[in-house]
Order: C-alpha cells, then structure tokens, then sequence
C-alpha cells in the first residue's frame, strides 16, 4: 500500500512545485492528467528507503503558456497560463492548480502571496513613453476584486478611476498604455499609480506607478515574458548597432563554382543605457532569462532570441549598464518595401536662386471626398512617435461635448453652454459654424447659461456671413442665474440667430 507524504498545494506556482514523495515498499502506479489529457502514465520502483521521488514540474510547465493581447482588448484572460493537474497514486486521486510563475524562496501561502502582488519584478515606479506597449498582469484569489488607477495632473489634483473587474481563479492582462489610461479621465496625466481593492474597498496589493517622459526617438523598447507569468517591457536607451552577414553556400561545377544558397544573417547589439537603480539592476535578468521576447521594430512586436555568449555587465563610477545580442526569430531571404499606389503630379517651385524644386502630390491633386462621419484624418499627439486617425464623426462629438453636451426636444437639438465657457464673452462667426457639420441646411437651439455672479455683456462679432436680430447686434446683458436662448438656423453658407433672454433658469 502506497502513503503520499508530499503533495503539491491546491494553489502553486509552478517553479516552486517539490518533488511528490510517496511511501511504499511495492511498485507504485502513477498517471499525471490536465483535464482528460494524459501527461505522464508511468509506474515507479521504491528506492532501498522504501519512497518514491516523482518530479513532475517540467512536464507541468511546458503545458502552461503565456501569450500577447491583441491590440484591442485592454482586459485579456491568460487562459493558459493557469491549469488544474489531477495525480492518480494507485487508489489515491489528488488535484490542484498551477500558476506559470516561480519565485526564488519558500511560500507559506500562495495564496496570500498571489493577493499582494502583480505578477512583476519590474520596479514599482518605472518612467513610460507615450506610444510603447505596457501591461500588468494579476492573479485574481477573490470574487469582485477590481483595478482602480489614480492620475496626477499638473494642473489639478489627483483623480481616481475604476480599470477593470477581475475573475476569480483566472490570470488577467491588462493594458495600462497611457492613451488607455488616459480615457478614464479628461485630460492625459503625467503619471499615473495602479492597485487592487477587493469589493469593500480594501486595498490589496502594492501600488505600480508609472511615470509619462519625453525621450529620444532611438529608445528601443523590448516586450518579455517575465518569471512569474506577466509581460513586462524593457526601455534601453543606450547605443544600438546592427551588423549584416552573408554566408554563401557554393558548389563546384564544370571547373566553376555556383552560389547555391545565400544565408542572410542580421545581428543587433543593444546597450541598455545606465541602469539608474537598484531595482533595476535586480530586474534586468529577467528580461535575459525569459523564454519570450520582442523588440518593436516598425511599430510591430517581433520575436527575439538572444545570441550566444554572455551579456556584459559595465559598471564605472557607480553606473551600471549591460550589452546583448539579439537575432529577430523569423529570418527570411525576402524583402517588403511599401509602394504608393499613385504618384502625384509635380509641383514646380522656384527658389530665389532660380533654382527648381518639386513638392508632390498637391493637396488639389487629390480626390474630392464627402464630408461624411467615416472620413478619416490623420492626426499625432504633440510627444507621439507615430501616426493616429480620427473620423470626421468624431471630430463632431467631441466638439459637442465641448460646447457644453446636449439634448433634443421636438426633435430641434438644443446645446447648453455657459458663459464662463465662452472666451472674453465673445461670440464669433466660428463659434455657429462649429455646430454644424456640414453645409446642410438645420437648425438648433443654443441656451447660454450665465454662471457668474455677475451680470455678463454678451458680443456677438459682425459678419457678412452671419445674420442676428436687433437684440443681439445691439449687445445683450445676461443677468446671473438668467439664460439666452438662441435659435440657430443654416442656410447654404449663411447663419440666422434669433434670441430671447430667460430669467430665473
């Protein structure tokens, strides 16, 4: 009869599963399954102190897996970096469920562990670019457990918001990018802190905070599977350097020798840059011993392998840095340049010296488009590395909410604003222009709202293309907590205002 004297946990990570130890002085009967699946069917001898060692960690560990989001999903479930094993010992069953992750000490309790940490050793406050990839995985060990995030602004105080809501048992990726973050609040904070709370509000885990800076375009920015399971990205900001090779493969034929093959090989060296901390320091290795890594290259991820050797560590002067080399894991003999469909017409210039120079294409040389809510602009932030997009409907909405949101009655769409919205307490012929987005005929209502607790001059600017009642030309007092309703009506280029003034709204 077989006694089990050690067992794995309910709850373990896989790099600190031990050895089952079994007890037994006859043949022991061993099946190791995930689900159904059958990983390890063996039958084991006792040793001469009647126990049997069975090392079942490796065989655990390729079967669990780690994978990058799509692009799209700022909340994504690692559904296979998490499992449940089931162990036959003869007559005894046993089951738990391991985690792809591993930590170089003894854990007491895994799940209290799982609670108080994300799953990274990335440092806890770590400087970020605007346009890099960035996420932060966790363990969930309670139902109703959820992200929140704090924002600072330079020019107000910290906000908070809610990211997202984790399931229970299951590890979770999500996407902490900035212009992630930075739709949860009005404008783009500068930094920004992470946490968990479970559903009473009690803070569970160590806050990750990251840090917005400018930095040169030549930073190059590296994606790892980490050891405990989250993806973490790696800025170096050091020298970069590739070096091409081209081994020939010949043959000799009739006297003569023929190039049969033509192997490509493309080796990059990067330097990481001063490594400013101790933390991260301790965090580099890492990124050297992950089993997954990718360099953005052409605003894509592609997978890296490190080349042979030892990576050299630099220290001077109390600055520590690192070099390795890297290889892109997919090498092809093909090349892919993009092409422009059609080239525009020259444009001929002539510079002072009489020298000509071409610009192409001209904004005339192309298509006429519609102004329709799907067209497409393109547009960048002041400090982004690469081109965004942005629709014409979009560009609407949002000067909606600017001017202050709105409603409908009747079917007539009535905008509110204030009068402290409105600079110097001038209306000009911009301002009607912007509510409508096209040069459709419509009409709406506009009710200023004045907020002061002064009474307000309201100016309308004179215009050709701009028609207002008497009232209005002659300038109208909006005395506070009163409202001016004006009826705004387009017709081909031409704006109709026509205003009455509501007291006591």
């Amino acid at each position: 009869m077989s006694v089990i004297l050690k067992q794995p946990p309910a709850l373990v990570l896989v790099g600190n599963i031990e050895k089952i130890v079994i007890a037994s002085t006859e043949a022991v009967a061993f099946r190791l399954l995930m689900g159904s699946v059958v990983l390890l069917d063996e039958t084991y001898q006792p040793s001469p102190s009647n126990t049997v060692e069975v090392d079942i960690r490796d065989i655990i560990r390729e079967n669990l897996n780690v994978s990058i989001p799509p692009e799209s999903n700022t909340i994504f479930e690692q559904s296979g970096s998490v499992r449940s094993f089931t162990c036959q010992v003869d007559a005894t069953t046993f089951s738990f469920t391991a985690i792809k992750a591993g930590i170089d000490a003894a854990i007491d309790d895994t799940e209290q562990w799982l609670t108080s940490n994300w799953l990274t050793w990335q440092p806890q406050t770590q400087e970020i670019t605007e346009s890099m990839p960035l996420w932060l995985s966790y363990f969930a060990t309670l139902q109703g457990m959820k992200v929140r995030v704090r924002g600072y602004f330079s020019d107000g105080a910290p906000q908070q918001a809610d990211l997202a809501t984790l399931s229970q048992g299951k590890v979770t990726t999500l996407n902490v990018r900035l212009d992630i973050i930075s739709d949860l609040f009005p404008t783009s904070p500068g930094a920004y802190d992470l946490w968990v709370e479970d559903s009473s509000g009690q803070v569970l885990s160590y806050v990750q905070r990251f840090v917005f800076k400018h930095m040169p375009s030549d930073v190059t920015v590296f994606v790892f599977e980490n050891s405990l399971g989250g993806l973490d990205t790696l800025l170096c900001k050091g020298v970069a350097s590739t070096t091409t090779q081209y081994k020939p493969s010949m043959a000799s034929q009739d006297d003569t020798l023929v190039e049969y093959h033509l192997e490509r090989e493309e080796i990059f060296e990067q330097n990481t840059g001063i490594l400013e901390t101790r933390a991260a320091q301790l965090w580099l290795p890492d990124f050297l011993r992950s089993s997954q890594r990718w360099v953005v290259k052409d605003g894509m991820l592609k997978q890296i392998v490190l080349q042979d050797g030892k990576p050299k560590m630099t220290s001077r002067k109390g600055l520590t840095s690192a070099s390795f080399s890297y290889k892109i894991a997919r090498q092809s003999q093909y090349i892919s340049i993009a092409r422009s469909e059609q080239l525009g017409a020259l444009l001929e210039i002539t510079d002072p010296e009489g020298t000509l120079f071409f610009l192409t294409p001209r904004l005339i040389d192309f298509l006429p488009a519609d102004p329709i809510d799907d067209l497409l602009f393109p547009v960048m932030l002041p400090w982004g590395e690469q081109w965004r997009r942005v629709s014409l409907g979009g560009i609407y909405q949002e000067v909606m909410r600017r001017v202050g949101g709105g409603g409908s009655s009747g079917g007539t769409l009535t905008l509110a604003r204030t009068t402290s919205q409105i600079v110097g307490h001038r209306i000009d012929l911009v301002d009607f222009q912007v509510l409508f987005p096209s040069e459709e005929a419509a009409s709406l209502v506009l009710m200023i709202v004045n907020n002061e607790e002064a009474d307000v001059d309201l100016i309308v600017s004179a215009h050709a293309e701009l028609y207002v009642d008497d009232p209005l030309r002659a300038g109208l007092t909006i005395s506070a907590g009163e409202a001016l309703k004006m009826h705004v009506s387009r017709v081909d280029s031409k704006i109709y205002v026509t205003s009455n003034v509501i007291a006591n709204n």
